[in-house]
């Protein structure tokens, strides 16, 4: 699955509510930061959106994560 691929659990939800940095949402998924990371770069998870042109203020939405967590969920649940 990548970041292009239609398919992936956060396309078409708005970038609504709270804002998590990458360690906030690696932590959220109870995974590194570093392996949060690795997993954005497979499109498992979403990458951080960069809040500043320096890229010095990335974040992630929560509702993506919770769109990955659902999906997750439906899949472990559907075998």
């Amino acid at each position: 699955m990548s970041i292009q691929d239609s398919n992936v659990p956060w396309n078409g939800i708005k970038a609504d509510g709270p804002l998590l940095r990458p360690a906030e949402a690696a932590a959220f998924l109870k995974t590194s930061p570093k392996n949060y990371y690795a997993m954005a770069r497979r499109g498992e998870v979403p990458k951080p959106v960069k809040l500043r042109a320096d890229g010095r203020a990335t974040v992630i939405p929560l509702s993506w994560l919770n769109a990955v967590i659902a999906a997750r969920f439906c899949a472990e649940n559907a075998a």
